[in-house]
């Protein structure tokens, strides 16, 4: 199942195969890469927002006595509303190279997984003896047993890469927070000290595959 892909005699399906690997690997470290970057760009415009809030709620106390507090705080309005426009073409910045990566990479796994089904059937056609008697429905089997593995095999290493790449790229967040945020649970926190929330998600991604 693995060697006639790529160990294959053949140069192209072993280079198409390690080729798709990398690739299929290079998106899941660009996901999880995503899932930081709108994380850490969350941060950031909700605290704008909250900024602008408070000053907002301050306005109807300027009085016309207090015009230089006013156009003080007019002042900061503004500020804050160029900033969140700012925010947001940055957001469009971080999300416009998904919206080609994703369709790309996904024609890519499928394109993958046919070509690695293809040389399961090649393998299987040349092992094939005409001399033996026919088993009935062989060729209905051997298509959708190498369609289901092959499929099967995409899932599973999609769902293991994202998992465990998630984690790496969160790990320094989660340790720092770790020693900022009180664990609900004392003797986990004994236990795992300021690496309790990078244990959680540990153990969550472990449960998750």
């Amino acid at each position: 199942m693995l060697s006639q892909f790529f160990l294959s005699k053949s140069y192209s399906t072993t280079f198409t195969a390690w080729l798709g690997l990398l690739l299929v690997v290079g998106h899941s470290f660009f996901n999880a890469y995503l899932k930081y970057a709108l994380n850490q760009w969350y941060e950031r415009f909700y605290d704008v927002l909250q900024s602008a809030s408070v000053e907002l709620a301050d306005l109807p106390n300027a009085t016309a006595s207090d015009q230089t507090l006013a156009l003080e705080q007019e002042a900061g309005l503004s500020s804050s509303r160029a900033h969140v426009w700012s925010l947001l073409g940055e957001f469009c910045s971080i999300i416009a190279p998904a919206l080609l990566v994703h369709p790309v990479a996904r024609w890519v796994r499928s394109a993958w997984t046919f070509c690695w089904r293809m040389a399961l059937i090649q393998f299987y056609t040349r092992m094939w003896d005409p001399n033996v008697d026919p088993v009935e429905g062989a060729s209905q089997r051997l298509h959708e047993d190498t369609q289901r593995f092959a499929s099967g095999v995409e899932v599973c290493l999609s769902t293991i890469l994202d998992s465990v790449c998630t984690v790496a790229v969160f790990t320094p967040i989660l340790l720092t927070l770790g020693g900022e945020v009180q664990c609900p649970s004392p003797s986990f926190q004994n236990v795992f000290g300021d690496g309790w929330l990078f244990a959680s998600a540990l153990i969550l991604s472990l449960i998750h595959i």
